[in-house]
């Protein structure tokens, strides 16, 4: 069977989808206001020259110190050498304090003014976190007091604030943005800058230079491996200023912190320092504006700060500005503002918007209150402001979206008369577009001052906004026609508003939970929540995912940790209730998940919040997007269906051809009555253009074909209970010579039979037993073996076979020294005693032969784990699972991952949807593994995607570990699923479903190209030994797997160049190699 098929690089497909979605989705930021982690990488920048106000200056560093009590004098100690090294630069002193309790009339406060320091708000009593033990009214008692207090303080105009231990738990919340800094203090008192948000720096961010990442510090996590377990309060890459709730200037914090560097390297540690001083060199380059921080102690000693600051200003001179709080705040208001600062002089909204108008990926200004009515216009070609009138004053219903196809930016609202009104940006002006309100006649923005729940949301990610209107009167959504708006047949789930009849947030929020480039609902208040996807234009979210009504208000007490219940999103009383969504989840911090909940905080993955419909397939391309791999690894889809289908393991051939086996007829057989249908397919680039696009099925209608081996002309393929050579004889890619080696491996469950073909340094292949056993015979030999409890290897060439320490289930390999890893669904282990040497010493007691090196470990799927085993139990929401599925347990090889990751071992876990790692350590020859540190909650490699089934794991002839996804709604066998769900299954279609898809996906360091493929086939002797001299694993083995294919003859012009490596190649892998090709080719015995 052929297919012919053009397939482009999904990986492609899938970020231009990402991107598109968000232009048309560019200013959502202003309808979800409280959110502080809604900016990313991709979001547009306000860089430092847009506010500064001074030629030159490129970035701006704020040292911001915390938890001053009391007279200060500590904080004066501490800080007197660092204000004197900031005043040398040129004449200031500029450090801000967060204050507790400070007393107000010590002349140390006016000295610290004196010198140029700002003295910012902390809280009172410095709750860790600020929401916590159930009880609101404390903590907006202990901010505001702490405010009010500052206030005292003669010729000080405190207006920034700091969460208390933000820098290491998971503190703020938008309840308390929403429902405490928004409003005035008892005294009238307000703030109207926060520096409460981490931001970390990762190789993923093209604009740094990956030098800032070096391998001795920590490569890709050098800055996010400062992140404390359970950590959630950061963004990446994005070290800029930004608006929280319309009110609040947030002021990112970057990572190092003297708090966590201390936790992680202990106190004053230089690697901290360095960190300190690489992570002010990346906001340069960015043109960035962040803070630092550290406090008055032994966690950082204060010549260490001024180490700090003499790199910045010795390295970067003029270009990075040292600035306190307050001056900051004033300059974005002076020279971005325009002197409108985002509250008016009672600590109202002053009408002021920052968004991109203007597409340019640069923030834009809109000014529109009683005293202007103006646009700002950032000009990045010649760093200036173009100011141009805006038609109208700023109110709850005065609503932006975009049109990707006419009018770009438009701006619509509804005035006091209820007459609708809309403008586009054209160039220079706002353009008055009334094709924007036809067909909008009986829709208000706002309705009496109150907002009317009318947004502007790119639904299907085509880059044009829908409309939707929501709230409890009226609930409709329209698509934008050439001749105007288009009401379509569906509308909000029942039930679902935008807003309360009181213009209030309803608890509505969307969000893409399937990842199908389509924006989802999420609703929850006190009475009911679920979930509903969206399908089309025309059927609108007609799926519900999940929900349910409630039998209390779901606060307090009564806070729900059932997975498959949704906290409220708004609370009763129609405050906020301190959710967000970032990375795939619902979060929530609030006084009912604060010193309550593990890290203080509540969460929902996406797979939660699907439901039942994560029983739903993803396509390649979402699935794709559903990935999350550790930071500074790229991930990418190579191959998916129908190119393959069902893939349990994928090898190369010498031409590079890849190969797949395909174990279509898990778990039952075809017809669920064990018909075989396993298949090795090839698939290869036609063309030559880099892209797979040609599917041969080599064989079909095997048993349980679950490992392929390239070999010679053909391949050997392991379909128990038979280990196959297949060749093609006539050239058309399909076999025609079929030939049992090996026969007789035990016939048990599917997941439980013999696979895997790994070649060894030795010359054997090796092949893990699976559980099943068996009494195997030589088809050439015809010698017998009883399997046991052993694994196996075997030369297919002469028929020999042996036993090898084991009972491996699947996935059994090596490193490049010959050491090997092997195990089974729950345990892996290290084989340290070759049974042929245990053989060859029965007389004696032999230690044992398995090293174990894990166990039934935690993982952290960020799927909803889609289980049918009947004796399984999900762990709490927020709760780690348990291991069920290792399998495909590998061990790093080859170059390309050196010094970005430390050695490890991988294996897949089919049931979470992961791949997880385990950092490899020695103690003499036994192996000790632990999880990696800065993996301590998450995975290697993790999916969303209920459906993704790793199963082997290879290294590829790039260099890149490849992945097989059988991509299955059910992976457990049915031994382990109760006969009656079986049987239900089976009728429905559901036992086998995704047997007509999958996917191989390949994963590398970013920022590394990948190895050139070396073509080994058509190679001599002289050559193949040549190519051992290289850093890739593939070619290695390959090479060395070539050499013992030839003949005496064949093989002599290998021992020069064999030996050359031997002594003198350029690793010690290809060394090690070198030797072992010598000895396997007889060149040692001479």
């Amino acid at each position: 069977m052929h297919w012919s098929l053009k397939i482009p690089f999904l990986l492609g497909l899938a970020v231009t989808a990402s991107i598109h979605g968000e232009d048309g989705n560019r200013f959502v930021h202003l309808d979800e206001p409280n959110n502080p982690w809604q900016f990313s990488r991709q979001s547009p920048k306000l860089v430092t020259p847009q506010w500064i106000g001074e030629k030159g200056v490129l970035a701006v560093a704020v040292l911001a110190i915390d938890d001053m009590s009391g007279d200060g004098q500590r904080f004066r100690s501490y800080l007197s050498p660092i204000i004197s090294r900031l005043q040398e630069i040129d004449g200031r002193g500029p450090v801000s304090i967060t204050c507790n309790r400070p007393k107000p009339d010590h002349p140390n406060m006016q000295w610290f003014l004196q010198q140029g320091v700002s003295l910012e708000a902390h809280t009172t009593t410095h709750p860790c976190p600020l929401l916590q033990k159930r009880d609101f009214n404390r903590a907006e008692a202990d901010f505001h007091t702490c405010v009010d207090l500052l206030a005292k303080i003669p010729n000080s105009r405190t207006i920034g604030f700091r969460f208390g231990c933000m820098d290491g738990q998971n503190t703020p919340s938008p309840r308390a943005y929403a429902e405490i800094m928004n409003r005035k203090s008892p005294g009238g008192h307000f703030v109207s800058m926060s520096t409460s948000i981490g931001v970390v720096f990762t190789p993923e961010d093209k604009e740094l230079d990956r030098l800032l990442f070096p391998g001795e510090l920590g490569g890709g996590k050098r800055f996010s491996k400062y992140l404390m377990t359970g950590f959630v309060n950061y963004l990446q890459n994005y070290p800029y200023p930004f608006v929280v709730g319309n009110k609040i200037w947030e002021l990112p914090f970057v990572y190092p912190n003297d708090y966590t560097g201390q936790a992680l390297h202990g106190r004053g540690n230089p690697v901290t320092i360095e960190d300190f001083k690489a992570a002010l060199d990346a906001t340069v380059v960015k043109k960035g504006a962040v803070s630092l921080c550290f406090h008055a102690g032994s966690w950082m000693r204060s010549e260490q700060m001024v180490e700090i600051i003499d790199h910045a200003d010795k390295t970067h001179g003029k270009k990075i500005k040292f600035l306190n709080m307050l001056e900051m705040h004033d300059l974005i208001t002076k020279n971005m503002l325009a002197g409108h600062g985002l509250r008016d002089e009672e600590g109202n909204d002053n009408g002021v918007r920052v968004l991109d108008l203007d597409l340019d990926g640069y923030m834009d200004v809109l000014i529109a209150n009683s005293k202007a009515r103006k646009c700002r216009i950032w000009n990045p070609g010649d760093s200036s402001w173009k100011e141009i009138p805006f038609p109208a004053a700023m109110h709850p219903g005065m609503r932006f979206g975009f049109d990707d196809e006419n009018f770009k930016t438009f701006a619509f609202h509804t005035d006091e008369e209820g007459e609708n009104h809309a403008w586009s940006l054209r160039k220079d002006s706002w353009v008055k577009e009334d094709v924007l309100t036809k067909g909008l006649e009986k829709v208000s923005s706002q309705i009496d001052g109150r907002d009317g729940g009318l947004r502007f949301l790119d639904v299907d990610h085509d880059g044009t906004c829908e409309l939707i209107v929501g709230n409890p009167e009226r609930s409709e959504v329209y698509r934008l026609r050439k001749t105007g708006w288009e009401l379509l047949p569906f509308s909000l789930p029942s039930g679902c508003s935008i807003v309360t009849a009181e213009g209030k947030d309803a608890g509505l929020r969307f969000a893409d939970l399937d990842e199908d480039g389509r924006e989802d609902v999420i609703f929850s208040n006190s009475k009911f929540f679920g979930t509903w996807l969206f399908q089309s234009l025309e059927e609108g979210w007609s799926i519900r995912a999940m929900g349910g009504e409630r039998e209390n208000a779901g606060t307090g007490e009564d806070h729900p940790r059932d997975r498959k219940v949704i906290p409220p999103i708004v609370r009763a009383d129609g405050t906020n209730n301190g959710a967000w969504i970032k990375r795939a989840k619902l979060y929530w911090q609030n006084e009912d998940t604060g010193h309550i909940l593990p890290h203080h905080i509540d969460r929902r993955s996406f797979g939660d919040l699907l439901g039942d419909q994560d029983h739903r397939p993803q396509k390649p391309e979402a699935s794709l997007r559903s990935m999350e791999a550790r930071p500074g690894f790229a991930v990418e889809l190579v191959a998916s269906e129908p190119l393959v289908m069902d893939p349990v393991d994928v090898a190369w051939g010498p031409d590079g051809k890849m190969w797949v086996a395909e174990m279509a007829d898990y778990p039952l057989g075809l017809d669920h009555k064990g018909k075989p249908g396993g298949r090795v397919a090839t698939v290869s680039d036609s063309d030559g253009d880099g892209k797979f696009d040609r599917r041969i099925v080599f064989a079909e209608g095997l048993e349980t074909a679950n490992t392929v081996l390239p070999w010679r002309d053909g391949a050997l393929v392991v379909a128990p209970p038979a280990i196959w050579f297949m060749r093609d004889g006539n050239g058309d890619g399909i076999a025609d010579e079929r030939k049992i080696l090996y026969e007789g491996f035990g016939r048990g469950n599917e997941q439980h039979r013999v696979n895997g073909l790994a070649w060894g340094l030795d010359g054997w292949i090796y092949v893990a037993n699976g559980d099943s056993g068996g009494t195997v015979r030589s088809k050439l030999t015809g010698k017998q073996l009883a399997l046991g409890g052993s694994d196996l290897r075997i030369r297919p060439d002469t028929g020999e076979l042996e036993r090898a320490t084991g009972r491996t289930q699947h996935g059994r390999n090596r490193d490049d020294w010959g050491n090997w890893v092997a195990g089974n669904n729950s345990n892996a282990w290290q084989i340290v005693l070759e049974d042929r040497y245990i053989r060859k010493n029965t007389g004696i007691t032999q230690p044992n032969a398995r090293n174990p090196i894990t166990g039934v470990i935690d993982l952290y799927p960020a799927s909803r784990v889609l289980s049918h085993w009947s004796g399984y139990r999900p762990p709490p929401a927020g709760s780690p699972g348990r291991l069920t599925s290792g399998c495909g347990y590998l061990m790093q090889r080859g170059s390309l991952f050196e010094g970005v990751v430390k050695p490890s071992v991988y294996f897949s876990c089919p049931v979470h949807n992961c791949i997880h790692r385990e950092v490899i350590e020695w103690d003499g020859v036994l192996m000790k593994t632990t999880r990696a540190e800065d993996e301590r909650e998450r995975e290697f490699l993790r999916s969303k995607d209920s459906w993704f089934r790793p199963t082997a794991i290879r290294h590829g002839p790039d260099g890149a570990l490849y992945v097989a996804d059988m991509y299955r709604m059910v992976i457990e066998h049915p031994e382990w699923i109760d006969k009656g769900l079986t049987g239900q299954m089976i009728e429905e279609g559901s036992l086998r479903a995704g047997h007509d898809k999958g996917r191989i996906y390949r994963i590398w360091p970013e920022g590394r190209d990948l190895q050139p493929v070396a073509k080994l086939s058509g190679m001599n002797a002289r050559q193949l030994a040549g190519a051992i001299d290289s850093g890739n694993a593939w070619q290695r083995d390959t090479a060395h797997m070539m050499l013992t294919w030839l003949d005496e003859k064949g093989r002599a012009g290998a021992e020069e160049p064999l030996r050359k490596t031997a002594s003198a190649g350029r690793s010690a892998a290809a060394r090690v190699q070198a030797l072992s090709a010598l000895a396997d080719l007889g060149f040692l015995n001479r």
